[in-house]
Protein backbone atom coordinates (compact mmCIF):
# COMPACT_ATOMS: atom_id res chain seq x y z
CA UNK A 1 0.00 0.00 0.00
CA UNK A 2 1.29 3.47 -0.88
CA UNK A 3 1.65 5.84 2.07
CA UNK A 4 -0.91 8.31 0.71
CA UNK A 5 -3.43 5.46 0.36
CA UNK A 6 -3.43 4.79 4.10
CA UNK A 7 -6.76 5.57 5.85
CA UNK A 8 -5.10 8.39 7.80
CA UNK A 9 -4.41 10.28 4.59
CA UNK A 10 -7.60 9.34 2.75
CA UNK A 11 -10.09 9.42 5.63
CA UNK A 12 -8.34 11.36 8.42
CA UNK A 13 -8.20 8.14 10.47
CA UNK A 14 -4.99 8.73 12.39
CA UNK A 15 -3.09 10.94 14.80
CA UNK A 16 -0.85 13.86 13.88
CA UNK A 17 1.82 15.86 15.68
CA UNK A 18 3.85 18.79 14.35
CA UNK A 19 7.14 19.17 16.21
CA UNK A 20 9.64 22.04 16.11
CA UNK A 21 13.16 20.96 15.18
CA UNK A 22 15.99 23.15 16.47
CA UNK A 23 19.64 22.22 15.82
CA UNK A 24 18.49 18.68 15.08
CA UNK A 25 16.58 18.35 18.35
CA UNK A 26 12.81 17.65 18.30
CA UNK A 27 11.67 20.09 21.00
CA UNK A 28 9.31 18.91 23.74
CA UNK A 29 9.04 15.52 22.04
CA UNK A 30 7.79 13.65 25.18
CA UNK A 31 4.82 16.05 25.36
CA UNK A 32 4.03 15.44 21.71
CA UNK A 33 4.28 11.68 22.15
CA UNK A 34 1.96 11.76 25.17
CA UNK A 35 -0.65 13.75 23.24
CA UNK A 36 -0.30 11.46 20.23
CA UNK A 37 -0.85 8.39 22.42
CA UNK A 38 -4.03 9.96 23.83
CA UNK A 39 -5.27 10.64 20.31
CA UNK A 40 -4.50 7.10 19.15
CA UNK A 41 -6.26 5.63 22.19
CA UNK A 42 -9.31 7.79 21.46
CA UNK A 43 -9.34 6.56 17.85
CA UNK A 44 -8.90 2.95 18.92
CA UNK A 45 -5.43 2.68 17.37
CA UNK A 46 -2.74 0.57 19.03
CA UNK A 47 0.41 2.69 18.62
CA UNK A 48 3.22 1.14 20.65
CA UNK A 49 6.38 2.72 19.22
CA UNK A 50 8.68 3.79 22.06
CA UNK A 51 10.41 7.16 22.27
CA UNK A 52 13.91 5.80 21.63
CA UNK A 53 12.91 4.17 18.35
CA UNK A 54 11.03 7.27 17.25
CA UNK A 55 14.10 9.42 18.01
CA UNK A 56 16.23 7.04 15.90
CA UNK A 57 13.85 7.40 12.96
CA UNK A 58 13.82 11.17 13.33
CA UNK A 59 17.63 11.27 13.39
CA UNK A 60 17.73 9.17 10.22
CA UNK A 61 15.31 11.53 8.47
CA UNK A 62 17.33 14.58 9.55
CA UNK A 63 20.48 13.00 8.11
CA UNK A 64 18.73 12.14 4.86
CA UNK A 65 17.09 15.55 4.45
CA UNK A 66 20.06 17.58 5.69
CA UNK A 67 17.67 19.83 7.62
CA UNK A 68 18.30 20.53 11.31
CA UNK A 69 15.81 23.37 11.77
CA UNK A 70 12.24 23.01 10.62
CA UNK A 71 8.93 21.38 11.46
CA UNK A 72 8.48 17.65 11.67
CA UNK A 73 5.14 15.98 11.06
CA UNK A 74 4.55 12.64 12.82
CA UNK A 75 1.61 10.78 11.31
CA UNK A 76 0.21 7.62 12.88
CA UNK A 77 -2.24 6.20 10.37
CA UNK A 78 -4.56 3.24 10.67
CA UNK A 79 -3.65 0.49 8.22
CA UNK A 80 -7.32 -0.33 7.65
CA UNK A 81 -10.64 1.39 8.28
CA UNK A 82 -11.28 -1.13 11.07
CA UNK A 83 -8.28 0.22 12.97
CA UNK A 84 -6.21 -2.97 12.90
CA UNK A 85 -2.55 -1.98 12.85
CA UNK A 86 -0.81 1.37 12.40
CA UNK A 87 1.96 2.86 10.31
CA UNK A 88 4.16 5.77 11.41
CA UNK A 89 5.15 8.29 8.75
CA UNK A 90 7.59 11.18 9.23
CA UNK A 91 7.75 14.30 7.07
CA UNK A 92 10.07 17.30 7.24
CA UNK A 93 9.06 20.82 6.19
CA UNK A 94 10.57 24.32 6.44
CA UNK A 95 9.57 26.64 9.25
CA UNK A 96 6.82 29.18 8.47
CA UNK A 97 7.68 32.86 8.44
CA UNK A 98 7.48 34.67 11.78
CA UNK A 99 4.67 37.17 11.23
CA UNK A 100 2.18 39.04 13.45
CA UNK A 101 -1.46 37.99 13.34
CA UNK A 102 -4.72 39.83 12.82
CA UNK A 103 -7.70 37.98 14.32
CA UNK A 104 -11.33 38.02 13.25
CA UNK A 105 -14.16 36.40 15.22
CA UNK A 106 -16.08 33.29 14.19
CA UNK A 107 -19.13 31.72 15.85
CA UNK A 108 -19.42 27.97 15.39
CA UNK A 109 -22.99 26.87 14.68
CA UNK A 110 -22.99 23.59 16.62
CA UNK A 111 -21.46 22.17 19.76
CA UNK A 112 -18.25 20.27 19.20
CA UNK A 113 -17.96 16.48 19.49
CA UNK A 114 -15.18 15.02 21.64
CA UNK A 115 -13.20 14.43 18.43
CA UNK A 116 -12.18 18.11 18.40
CA UNK A 117 -10.11 17.68 21.58
CA UNK A 118 -7.61 15.52 19.66
CA UNK A 119 -5.06 16.38 16.99
CA UNK A 120 -5.98 14.00 14.21
CA UNK A 121 -5.18 13.70 10.53
CA UNK A 122 -8.62 15.13 9.73
CA UNK A 123 -7.10 18.61 9.69
CA UNK A 124 -9.68 19.97 7.24
CA UNK A 125 -12.17 20.42 10.10
CA UNK A 126 -10.03 23.34 11.27
CA UNK A 127 -9.24 25.18 8.03
CA UNK A 128 -11.89 24.17 5.49
CA UNK A 129 -14.44 26.83 6.61
CA UNK A 130 -11.85 29.57 6.00
CA UNK A 131 -10.27 28.91 2.58
CA UNK A 132 -9.78 32.59 1.71
CA UNK A 133 -7.86 33.74 4.80
CA UNK A 134 -4.58 35.36 3.82
CA UNK A 135 -1.20 34.91 5.50
CA UNK A 136 -1.11 36.65 8.86
CA UNK A 137 -4.84 36.34 9.49
CA UNK A 138 -6.64 33.85 11.68
CA UNK A 139 -9.93 33.50 13.54
CA UNK A 140 -10.90 33.32 17.20
CA UNK A 141 -13.55 30.63 17.40
CA UNK A 142 -16.50 30.74 19.79
CA UNK A 143 -18.87 27.94 20.75
CA UNK A 144 -22.66 28.33 20.25
CA UNK A 145 -22.88 29.09 23.97
CA UNK A 146 -20.41 31.97 23.54
CA UNK A 147 -17.28 30.40 25.02
CA UNK A 148 -13.93 31.33 23.50
CA UNK A 149 -12.23 28.22 22.07
CA UNK A 150 -9.06 28.58 19.96
CA UNK A 151 -7.84 29.74 16.55
CA UNK A 152 -7.44 27.41 13.58
CA UNK A 153 -3.97 26.26 14.62
CA UNK A 154 -3.13 27.98 17.92
CA UNK A 155 -4.14 28.50 21.53
CA UNK A 156 -5.11 31.96 22.79
CA UNK A 157 -4.06 33.64 26.04
CA UNK A 158 -5.63 36.84 27.42
CA UNK A 159 -4.14 39.07 30.11
CA UNK A 160 -7.08 39.87 32.42
CA UNK A 161 -6.91 41.34 35.94
CA UNK A 162 -3.18 40.82 36.29
CA UNK A 163 -3.05 37.22 35.08
CA UNK A 164 -2.84 35.26 31.83
CA UNK A 165 -5.91 33.08 31.21
CA UNK A 166 -6.56 30.56 28.47
CA UNK A 167 -9.79 28.73 27.56
CA UNK A 168 -10.38 25.73 29.79
CA UNK A 169 -12.71 23.90 27.42
CA UNK A 170 -12.86 20.12 27.05
CA UNK A 171 -13.40 20.43 23.28
CA UNK A 172 -10.20 22.19 22.22
CA UNK A 173 -6.86 20.64 21.33
CA UNK A 174 -4.58 20.80 24.40
CA UNK A 175 -1.74 22.81 22.87
CA UNK A 176 1.86 21.83 23.59
CA UNK A 177 3.05 25.39 24.25
CA UNK A 178 -0.15 26.07 26.21
CA UNK A 179 0.53 23.12 28.49
CA UNK A 180 4.17 24.13 28.92
CA UNK A 181 3.20 27.66 29.97
CA UNK A 182 0.60 26.37 32.44
CA UNK A 183 3.22 24.04 33.96
CA UNK A 184 6.07 26.52 34.27
CA UNK A 185 4.23 29.78 34.89
CA UNK A 186 1.53 28.56 37.30
CA UNK A 187 1.61 31.78 39.31
CA UNK A 188 0.83 33.80 36.17
CA UNK A 189 -1.39 31.48 34.11
CA UNK A 190 -4.71 29.70 34.57
CA UNK A 191 -7.50 27.98 32.65
CA UNK A 192 -10.88 29.68 32.65
CA UNK A 193 -14.18 29.83 30.80
CA UNK A 194 -13.78 32.91 28.58
CA UNK A 195 -16.25 34.94 26.52
CA UNK A 196 -16.37 38.14 24.49
CA UNK A 197 -16.67 40.03 27.78
CA UNK A 198 -13.13 38.89 28.61
CA UNK A 199 -11.88 40.26 25.30
CA UNK A 200 -13.33 43.62 26.32
CA UNK A 201 -11.53 43.50 29.68
CA UNK A 202 -8.24 42.07 28.45
CA UNK A 203 -5.13 44.26 28.43
CA UNK A 204 -2.95 41.99 26.31
CA UNK A 205 -3.22 38.94 24.06
CA UNK A 206 -1.07 36.38 22.29
CA UNK A 207 -1.59 33.10 20.47
CA UNK A 208 0.85 30.21 20.57
CA UNK A 209 1.70 26.82 19.17
CA UNK A 210 4.65 24.43 19.15
CA UNK A 211 6.06 25.69 15.85
CA UNK A 212 5.80 29.47 16.05
CA UNK A 213 6.01 29.72 19.84
CA UNK A 214 4.59 32.97 21.25
CA UNK A 215 2.93 34.84 18.38
CA UNK A 216 2.20 38.56 18.27
CA UNK A 217 -1.38 39.74 17.70
CA UNK A 218 -1.69 43.19 16.13
CA UNK A 219 -5.48 43.39 15.77
CA UNK A 220 -8.64 41.75 17.11
CA UNK A 221 -11.86 42.44 15.20
CA UNK A 222 -14.20 44.62 17.24
CA UNK A 223 -11.68 45.25 20.04
CA UNK A 224 -9.38 48.04 18.84
CA UNK A 225 -7.64 48.33 22.21
CA UNK A 226 -6.49 44.72 22.25
CA UNK A 227 -3.12 43.62 20.89
CA UNK A 228 0.12 42.06 22.09
CA UNK A 229 2.12 44.31 24.40
CA UNK A 230 4.63 44.36 27.23
CA UNK A 231 3.11 41.41 29.07
CA UNK A 232 3.42 39.27 25.93
CA UNK A 233 7.05 40.38 25.61
CA UNK A 234 7.72 39.08 29.14
CA UNK A 235 6.27 35.65 28.33
CA UNK A 236 8.13 35.50 25.03
CA UNK A 237 11.47 36.22 26.67
CA UNK A 238 10.96 33.42 29.20
CA UNK A 239 9.79 30.97 26.53
CA UNK A 240 12.56 31.77 24.04
CA UNK A 241 15.25 31.54 26.72
CA UNK A 242 14.02 28.02 27.55
CA UNK A 243 13.74 27.07 23.87
CA UNK A 244 17.31 28.27 23.20
CA UNK A 245 18.53 25.49 25.53
CA UNK A 246 16.30 22.87 23.92
CA UNK A 247 14.04 23.04 26.99
CA UNK A 248 16.66 20.99 28.86
CA UNK A 249 15.75 22.51 32.23
CA UNK A 250 12.06 22.84 31.39
CA UNK A 251 10.94 19.65 29.61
Amino acid sequence: MKVLDLPGFTNGYGGLETVRLKDGVPLLLPRHIARLRRTCAFLGLDWTMDEDLLREQIATLIAEEGCRDGRLNIYVSALTLTGSGTDTVLRMRPLPDAIPFSLSLYDEDRERPAFFAHKTMATAIHWAPFPLLSMGTDVLKFSPSGQLLETRFATVFLYVNGRWVTPGNAYIVPGITRGWLLDYLPQFTAESALTRADLAEAEDIFVCNAIRGIQTVIRVEGYPHLKSGAHTDDVRRFYEAARATGFDAFP
